[in-house]
Formats: C-alpha cells, structure tokens, sequence
C-alpha cells in the first residue's frame, strides 16, 4: 500500500479529465519553456464547459494544489477540482490505477473519463481511456483535435447515462414488493406496498395487474409473460390455483406473497 492522500474540492463536471504536466502541457527536455500548451488546452476547455480536471501528474507531489490550480486562468479553476491519490510506485499500470480510485471515490457510477498522458507504461495496453501524447513534442494541435472528438463523443452520452443512474435509484426504492391479493368473484383486489409506497389496484385478471405493475418501471424476476396467471414469482403453486380457483368461483381468497423485483431494462 501507498499514500492514497487525493484532494477533492467538489467535482462538478460530466467527464473528467486526468491530466499530466511533463510531456503534455510542454515538451519533457532540459531546459524546454514550461506550459507552452496550456493556452490551448484552456481553449478546449472553454469549449467543453461540462469538464471537470484532475491533475495527475507527478507535480502533484512537489507542489501544492492551490498553487497548481493557479497555472490556469481565473474563470477556469473552479473546474480544476482535484488531484489523484499517490499509490507505489511499483504498482502495475500505477497512473491509471490512481484515476481509477479517484473516479470510484469522487464520481458517480459510469462516468466517463480520459486521461492525457505521455508515459504510456503507465496505464495498460489499450487502456479506452488514454489519450496519449508524445511527450517529445508536447499536447499538439491533432492531440487538441483528439481530445475534442473523445470529449463531444463522452458527454452526448451524458443524458442517458444520468437517466439510468436515476432509474436505478428508483429501482431501489422498489426492490421488493409486498402483496396481499383477494380475489371475490370476477375481481382481484391487490393491496401492495413497494418501498415507501402503498397502493390498492383492483383488475378483473392477473394479467391485467401485471401490466400496471409493468408501466410503473417494475416486473418481477423470472417472469418473461405479462400473463401473471402464468405465475407470480415467490407465490406457490398452490397458492395460485387456490385464488384464480376463488375468481372462478366467486368464493373470496386471500394469498400473502413476496415478488422480488428487478429494474426494466
């Protein structure tokens, strides 16, 4: 284990982007002018406002945050919202293993990232996320254009990725039904309390009830029909003949059962 030591200032963006110093924002060589390429990535910046940087170079190590934060202009720094924690240096792929705790940390499930990086050793082989840089000659104007196309491509996938993540904390409030089904009749009355809600449905047929189920963003697990004469998962099979025997009969059945449920896809 290393130091795992990372400063978050409350991430704010869509994507993230992990960025190095020394071979990116100016040539790795004695002497070279430092952060000739800075300008233009500000540039990038500006025209991807959802962008949230992290710093991963090695500079996070000898320099404090503040002082790193302060190499950009002024309207951009609230968008510099962190450093990656500090792992082995002997650790396999230790670069993209620190993005990665830094993204599991700081940002919510799925979100997307890219790093820009000189040392490919650093990360894995066909790493998806690495964008690299030839760090003889810094971040060039077709790294710029790279770096734009992965970032437009990332963050129009934005929307759907919070639309799923909503869904599935919806999904949790209703991980599992309770039912209390009464059939009199032709009428099956369902008392059901899922999560937090509680609701009375009346259908004149299983399938009926199943449906209403289905449009509320519910079906239960391993039940491939809307038919739920077909069977309610957690329900016997005695249980079932007993109320649809009810409906037919018009005798009144009470059946107590518990339905898993899974979010619809």
């Amino acid at each position: 284990m290393g130091k795992t030591l990372s400063v978050s200032i409350s991430p704010r963006g869509d994507v993230t982007l992990f960025l190095d110093v020394d071979g990116v924002l100016h040539r790795r060589a004695p002497g070279a002018e430092k952060f000739t390429a800075l300008p233009h990535l500000q540039k990038s910046m500006r025209r991807h406002p959802r962008l949230e940087v992290v710093i991963s170079s090695s500079w996070r190590e000898v320099f404090d945050f503040e002082d790193l934060v302060e190499l950009f202009d002024e309207d951009l720094r609230a968008r510099i919202v962190g450093s990656t924690p500090v792992l082995e240096q002997d650790t396999e792929f230790v670069r993209q293993r620190e993005c990665e705790q830094w993204m599991r940390t700081h940002c919510p499930p799925g979100q997307e990232w890219v790093a820009l990086e000189d040392e490919q050793a650093l990360f894995e082989p066909g790493c998806p996320q690495l964008l690299p840089v030839d760090g003889s000659k810094g971040l060039q104007l077709d790294d710029l254009m790279r770096l734009d196309e992965r970032l437009s491509e990332a963050l129009a996938r934005v929307p759907e990725l919070k639309l799923a993540r909503e869904h599935g904390a919806r999904a949790q409030e209703h991980l599992q039904l309770c039912c209390v089904v009464t059939a009199s009749g032709d009428e099956l009355l369902a008392e059901i309390t899922y999560g937090n809600k509680r609701e009375t449905l009346r259908h004149t047929d299983a399938a009926e009830l199943g449906l209403t189920l289905l449009a509320r963003g519910m079906k239960p697990e391993d039940v491939s029909s809307p038919d739920w004469k077909e069977g309610f998962h957690g329900m016997s099979a005695g249980q079932r003949a007993a109320l649809f025997g009810a409906m037919r009969t018009g005798r009144k059945q009470s059946v107590d059962f518990h339905v898993n449920l899974t979010p619809l896809s």
